[in-house]
């Protein structure tokens, strides 16, 4: 039972000392005990809505945004996609976290290379770090079937290795069967990464950067580039 307002509560403390990193907390009847605050990850590589847990008050998210695609070869072109922004943003409408997505590359007619698309630009994101993606490659950097490789997608300060290289990497661009064309790869998606005190049960909205469609021609199509992700660590 609570004390009367004004009334002194007397605290019963633990008998064992605390191991690092432990805290105090009270059961509501004036016992206290020690607690281990808790660890996880949560993975989004879809739009969802990321909960904190109990007795976590503060995480870092992670956030790549989805790679562009890559052009394709021959008449009658169908240009790729560009990558959709990744970002995080808490019930007050702030945004924590947010990473550029990357450009498309640049599909060709016949005869010559396209040029590849620009990483991400990680100047534009939001985030304690932030870092660009990878440029795209020319159109003739491959020969056969690959036009030029999709950028490669930063991984900053991440511990998530199990996912990582799947995140907002660039579509490789359409081929034409010749060292001396083809078309561009797409960028890479940026990376941003925020640490953020919060509040137990606190809620925020997360939109994955789509991946930018591959890009159509006569003779070959881009790939698409990879969608992108955001990742939370407490």
């Amino acid at each position: 039972m609570a004390a009367a307002a004004g009334t002194p509560t007397t605290l019963v403390l633990p008998t064992a000392n605390a191991t690092v990193g432990q805290f105090l907390q009270n059961d509501g009847s004036a016992n206290l005990s020690w607690a281990t605050p808790p660890h996880g990850q949560q993975l989004f590589t879809t739009n969802g809505t990321f909960t904190v847990p109990a007795n976590v008050y503060s995480f870092v998210v992670e956030c790549w945004g989805g790679g562009g695609g890559g052009g394709g070869y021959g008449a009658g072109l169908v240009s790729p996609g560009n990558g959709g922004n990744s970002t995080v943003i808490s019930s007050l409408s702030v945004t924590v976290c947010m990473a550029d997505g990357g450009a498309a590359g640049t599909g060709e007619p016949a005869g010559s290379d396209g040029t590849g698309g620009a990483g991400g630009n990680g100047i534009a994101g939001t985030g304690t770090v932030k870092i660009s993606g990878g440029d795209g490659a020319a159109g003739h950097v491959n020969t056969g079937d690959l036009g030029g490789l999709g950028g490669s997608a930063p991984r900053g300060g991440s511990t998530y290795a199990a996912a990582i290289g799947n995140f907002g990497a660039g579509g490789y661009g359409g081929g034409s069967g010749s060292a001396t064309a083809g078309a561009g790869g797409g960028g890479a998606g940026a990376y941003a990464e925020a640490q953020v005190t919060t509040a137990p049960a606190a809620t925020y909205t997360v939109t994955v950067g789509t991946s930018g469609s591959g890009g159509t021609g006569a003779t070959s199509a881009g790939r698409n580039g990879d969608v992108g992700g955001v990742v939370f660590t407490w």
